[in-house]
């Protein structure tokens, strides 16, 4: 058996384009310019890290929560959070 995998846009990414990487770095930085006081939810690495490292640039205070736990301005327990997906395939490809 053999996948065929493409990177890139595909009409599926461009009927969702939330999900594309690019598009929530942009969506990440247009909510940091907006200046306003905001709550979100995202699981997307692409999307935390630009409100964490862009908004320390420009002075925006964040603060992220796992599991209704605060942990102030320190994005890596969200990221061990979803490195547990890496894990889980580590253990069923062994």
């Amino acid at each position: 058996m053999k996948a065929k995998i493409y990177a890139g846009t595909s009409i599926e990414d461009k009927c969702r384009k939330q999900l594309h990487p690019f598009s929530e770095v942009l969506k990440a930085k247009s909510i940091i310019d907006s200046k306003e006081n905001i709550m979100t939810y995202s699981n997307s690495p692409d999307f935390i890290s630009t409100i964490k490292h862009y908004g320390e640039k420009i002075g925006y205070e964040c603060e992220f929560f796992l599991d209704g736990k605060s942990f102030g301005n320190d994005i890596e327990p969200l990221f061990e959070d979803f490195n547990k997906a890496l894990d889980l395939l580590d253990t069923i490809t062994k």
